[in-house]
């Protein structure tokens, strides 16, 4: 026929082992000798290179990789508001005559694909596909670690990677990532120009039901609860529960007001001081303007951590959305955009769509899911406000019935709301330094 199946490895394979398809292009003379041929490659190669850099062999399942923002045939992607576990992964045909690539054919894998990094060691890891030249990929680095009983876990970079240029057949491309035993990141991911911002130490999902283990879910039911005292230890090693100081990097401690309020109410505040502890340092004064624009329900807005050297200063928006997970509801999304001591942007800069739509500007995002509490009284509890609130807990407490707690509705959301212990919250941890 007129056409060749290219199927190379589809999922993501130990890069010493890893074959991939070529193709060549030749007259046959009457003679019937075949002149020397060159083989030409169909596809690109995208190599990752994972450092484990943990303790604990790390056993992976099914995608090391995940590459999304981008059209390639034969490496499945993932969209942003789609389920983590969302793939399409499928077989290009590739026309000799026309020398395109047409009629995709859908790839069921054999078997999964399994290796294990040990701890401390490096393996390299490569997925081959066809590369579209209008296309420039955005890379997430994604893998899944089988647990007992089946239930394995996904866990997705912090951040994405997105590539210089569109990629080319016949090259190898290769980035850098790392897996610390409870995140995957990509080293060098902060610039070395900048300090890591408060919303970096911040763990990507809430604890599970399951003390010391993060949850792989935002949706509102996949998170465990807890009074006060078990959150104090209920983080996995190297995180801890936050404190009221290092909330407060996070969201201010000003509640029912016109600093992060949803109702659109076209009210705000400018030099708001702030004292915040950031990665474990001691505490540092800043200050923040805020911005509720009128009719903008659902959203507020930030510029915030400046002072003399401004090497903090950043863009922060706050937004109380639909839940695309399972299950539905509410939950609050934190994106923040570094601006640093060059920026010259006031707040009225960063209030409009058009300035977070901008391309190749970085991202950090943290979701927050609306779980509700578990409330306790005189012996009887209740869950309440599930898919519409958040509760979560701070390490610092009042006195000894009360302890401070982050929370957020579809009116408002700050950092100092004092409540009852045995009150069940969801927690959020941050990184130990």
């Amino acid at each position: 026929g007129d056409k060749i199946m290219a199927s190379g490895m589809t999922r993501a394979g130990v890069f010493d082992s890893f074959d991939i398809p070529l193709w060549f292009k030749t007259e046959v003379p009457a003679s019937g000798i075949v002149p020397p041929v060159s083989f030409q490659h169909l596809g690109a190669l995208l190599v990752t290179q994972l450092e484990n850099t943990s303790d604990e062999n790390l056993n992976i399942f099914i995608i090391p990789l995940v590459y999304r923002k981008t059209d390639y045939a034969l490496v499945g992607f993932r969209e942003p508001e789609v389920s983590p576990v969302s793939l399409r992964e499928e077989i290009p045909g590739f026309n000799l005559i026309t020398q395109t690539v047409e009629d995709y054919a859908p790839f069921v894998s054999s078997q999964p694909f399994t290796t294990i990094v040990d701890a401390r060691e490096t393996e390299a890891f490569a997925y081959w596909g066809i590369p579209r030249a209008d296309n420039i990929p955005e890379t997430v680095l994604g893998i899944t670690v089988p647990k007992p009983g089946g239930q394995d876990a996904t866990f997705f970079s912090t951040t994405s990677k997105p590539a210089r240029d569109a990629l080319q057949t016949g090259h190898a491309y290769h980035i850098s990532a790392e897996w610390d035993g409870t995140e995957l990141r990509f080293p060098g991911e902060v610039e070395p120009n900048r300090p890591r911002l408060p919303i970096e130490y911040v763990a990507e999902y809430n604890v599970s039901v399951t003390a010391g283990t993060f949850t792989d879910s935002h949706a509102n039911n996949k998170s465990g609860y807890f009074d006060w005292d078990a959150a104090r230890t209920a983080c996995p090693a190297g995180y801890h529960l936050p404190s009221q100081d290092e909330w407060r990097g996070i969201l201010p401690n000003h509640l029912y007001g016109v600093y992060v309020n949803f109702q659109g109410i076209g009210k705000g505040v400018d030099n708001c001081v702030e004292e915040i502890v950031v990665g474990g340092q001691e505490k540092r004064t800043f200050t923040a303007d805020y911005s509720c624009p009128v009719g903008a329900v659902g959203v507020a807005y930030a510029l915030r951590f400046k002072d003399e050297k401004n090497q903090y200063r950043s863009a922060w928006r706050y937004e109380y959305l639909d839940n695309p997970s399972a299950g539905g509801g509410k939950m609050m999304k934190i994106t923040v955009r570094y601006l640093g001591p060059a920026s010259t942007l006031s707040l009225s800069n960063i209030t409009n769509d058009a300035f977070w739509a901008e391309t190749d500007v970085e991202y950090i995002t943290r979701t927050f899911p609306a779980c509700g509490y578990i409330f306790s009284y005189g012996g009887n509890t209740s869950t309440l406000r599930v898919g519409e609130w958040g509760r979560y807990w701070s390490a610092t407490d009042s006195d000894s019935m009360y302890a401070y707690a982050m929370v957020f509705d579809n009116e408002w959301a700050g950092s100092r709301f004092d409540t009852s212990k045995p009150s069940a919250f969801s927690i959020r941890c941050v990184r130990d330094n």
